[in-house]
């Protein structure tokens, strides 16, 4: 299922913004109706950015009939192994590093914007709240770096 116009950007102090832009998102599976075993698309990065981290802070634990697990990728790039539900606790952090998927994930021109997703796997959800922050850089801020 594909929320990407449903989400809400949450206010994010200016503090965060040193060098690209911190977006966050709240993101109730329950809510949007993602809760099936399947990749659900959460959050568009657009074209002339390039994602360069984020992390999902688990706000409301994971809850499930079965041994549901999550999984996040940004355009066929894995943010690392799926993690269970025994994991998804309040307070649980999941890094969304580029770094660990050993190779590019985003976007840096085009019209195509680049779509994080999340996988549900093993068995349906029946609850889960995240905050999700990625953080992004205009290329065209960088690109005379090089």
């Amino acid at each position: 299922m594909n929320v990407t116009g449903i989400l809400t950007r949450a206010d994010v102090p200016h503090a965060l913004h040193s060098f690209g832009d911190y977006e966050v998102y709240k993101v109730d599976f329950a809510e949007l109706g993602i809760l099936a075993a399947a990749a659900h698309e959460l959050i568009n990065i657009p074209a002339g950015k390039v994602f360069v981290d984020g992390f999902a802070i688990v706000t409301g634990a994971a809850a499930s009939s079965g041994a549901a697990t999550v999984a996040f990728s940004l355009d066929g790039f894995s943010f690392g192994s799926a993690v269970g539900k025994a994991a998804l606790v309040e307070g649980a952090v999941i890094a969304l590093n580029p770094g660990a998927t050993g190779g590019a994930v985003s976007k840096l021109s085009g019209d195509t914007p680049a779509v994080l997703k999340v996988t549900v796997g093993t068995a349906a959800l029946t609850d889960l709240k995240l905050l999700i922050a990625v953080k992004t850089v205009d290329y065209d801020r960088i690109s005379h770096l090089g």
